[in-house]
């Protein structure tokens, strides 16, 4: 990832769901910290940090590297806006995976809440 984000080529952090999980914090953990499931290094040197794996799992860059922009953008929508359990910048490099989402909201619309929203 490194390599090619360093090229000037955009990134799209997604991943092969359904062969590995979707779960975009995963993939966010996985580009920062370049570990194989049992824990060995793999690649150090293509890790890329929080802020750019975030900035590449975004759905706006996501549908761009994809060519569905058509699809998923329209006039008026608003990308998902999600509450995490903690500072996805913030927390130990490590610990990103083990992040979960409180809540998502999705047009103005909240899609998942887990009681992370305080809605008067």
């Amino acid at each position: 990832m490194r390599s090619f984000l360093d090229a000037g080529v955009v990134l799209p952090g997604s991943s092969d769901a359904p062969v590995v999980a979707s779960d975009p914090l995963l993939s966010i953990h996985d580009m920062v910290n370049r570990r194989t499931a049992s824990g060995a290094p793999i690649g150090p040197d293509e890790a890329v940090t929080a802020r750019e794996a975030l900035y590449a799992t975004r759905s706006v860059r996501r549908t761009r590297c994809t060519r569905s922009e058509s699809r998923a953008l329209s006039p008026g929508s608003c990308s998902p806006t999600s509450v995490l359990s903690d500072d996805l910048l913030g927390v130990p490099a490590d610990r990103i995976g083990e992040l979960t989402v409180g809540a998502t909201v999705v047009g103005g619309r909240i899609a998942h809440d887990t009681g992370a929203l305080k809605v008067s």
